[in-house]
């Protein structure tokens, strides 16, 4: 359920804040402080001015992202609270997790069904005149499932970052410089044909000898796998590739791939949640 600290002025169309005073504080006990000569409550806003919106339910769990634009006077701050379950009025989300948003801030993708937003703005008005006092026009928001596709080529995992203990069982290459994707829902890799890569040898007896070059240097087969299979986790941020050779060890390797996620969100310097440029 939608609620809030001000009150909404029918006449301008906008949700302003309540004074501070109250009317006991109204004396009317002098010239140009009484009754006939009140004719608009123009006193201290109390900030600060806040609204928080309806739940959202998306339908289901799913990795989804927020929007909300807010015609103000003034720059917001958000909070994005989220969940998957709602009390049994559905006018609250359970225990809900939150995100507390400022203006110019990078944003990510959550997982979740249900979503409420708060609307906020602080702007302390020292004159006490309700002329430049914080107001909202409109809240406009929603959650979204669209995506975008990006397609990487001749991406050479050894130049990825590593995680994991090594080249241990737990080991992996981490999918790093993505940019303009919020959270991922799919990740297609194809990895490029695998040769046999051989190294300058040390000495003429090292094994594995290959054919010597114009110096008559000799190389050493370094690679003798000719298979390769890439398994992807995407929960991560970033996504982590576990690559294996066809005997299982852990090895690097040359692929494309074909990326798809939400599209980058961030916040501009209203506060509003917006697609990134």
């Amino acid at each position: 359920m939608s609620s809030g600290n001000g009150y909404f002025d029918v006449e301008a169309g906008l949700y302003k804040p309540k004074s501070v005073e109250t009317w006991g504080d109204f004396t009317a006990d002098s010239t140009g402080n009484d009754w006939s000569s009140l004719s608009s409550w123009g006193l201290t806003p109390s900030l600060p001015l806040e609204y928080t919106t309806d739940v959202v339910d998306y339908g289901s769990i799913q990795l989804v992202n927020y929007f909300v634009t807010v015609n103000s006077n003034y720059a917001v701050n958000l909070t994005v609270y989220y969940g998957n379950t709602v009390d049994s009025s559905g006018g609250s989300i359970d225990s809900p997790q939150t995100i507390s948003i400022s203006p110019n801030q990078t944003l990510s993708a959550v997982k979740a069904r249900y979503f409420q937003f708060k609307v906020s703005i602080d702007y302390d008005d020292s004159v006490g005149s309700d002329v430049d006092a914080p107001y909202f026009a409109s809240i406009d928001y929603k959650v979204s499932r669209e995506t975008v596709q990006k397609t990487l080529t001749d991406l050479d995992t050894s130049t990825l970052p590593q995680g994991g203990t090594g080249y241990g069982d737990d080991s992996f290459r981490e999918l790093t410089g993505i940019t303009g994707i919020s959270g991922f829902t799919s990740i297609i890799t194809q990895v490029q044909r695998v040769a046999g890569k051989y190294v300058e040898g040390s000495t003429d007896t090292d094994y594995y000898v290959g054919p010597q070059d114009s110096t008559f240097d000799l190389y050493v087969q370094e690679t003798t796998f000719t298979q390769a299979n890439v398994y992807v986790d995407k929960e991560p941020t970033p996504p982590r590739l576990y690559i294996y050779t066809g005997t299982g060890e852990k090895t690097d390797v040359v692929l494309d791939a074909l990326v798809t996620g939400l599209p980058g969100i961030e916040s501009d310097a209203n506060g509003n949640i917006v697609q990134s440029q």
